[in-house]
């Protein structure tokens, strides 16, 4: 499987893995917000990805979280992500959804696993 872009080509497993190394501070910025969060929460952030592998820009096409500092703080986060080279030695522009959910939907859902 790939994530395609408008002309380079990056690996999925290889995106999965660079923004893993962010997850705990997208769950901080997420923490920011001056309400509680909100269990459901989403968003869907496009990367724009130079031919080297760096984030040249990231933008919010996607929101229900309802904070713009939140929002802008996780698009903060994505700009220092630094991914594979992709194929073709292109740029490559991509979605990625984040999800937010309550522990206890979390937990829920891992007890009905068999």
């Amino acid at each position: 499987m790939t994530v395609s872009g408008e002309e380079g080509t990056l690996n999925a497993a290889d995106v999965e893995s660079a923004l893993h190394d962010h997850f705990n501070e997208i769950k901080d910025c997420y923490r920011l917000g001056r309400r509680p969060p909100r269990a459901g929460a989403r968003l869907v952030l496009r990367f724009f990805v130079n031919d080297k592998g760096d984030v040249d820009d990231v933008s919010i096409v996607e929101s229900n979280i309802g904070s713009h500092i939140v929002e802008r703080c996780i698009a903060d986060i994505g700009l220092g992500v630094v991914f594979e080279q992709p194929a073709g030695h292109k740029p490559a522009t991509f979605d990625y959804p984040v999800e937010f959910r309550a522990a206890r939907q979390l937990t829920a859902d891992r007890q009905r696993t068999p």
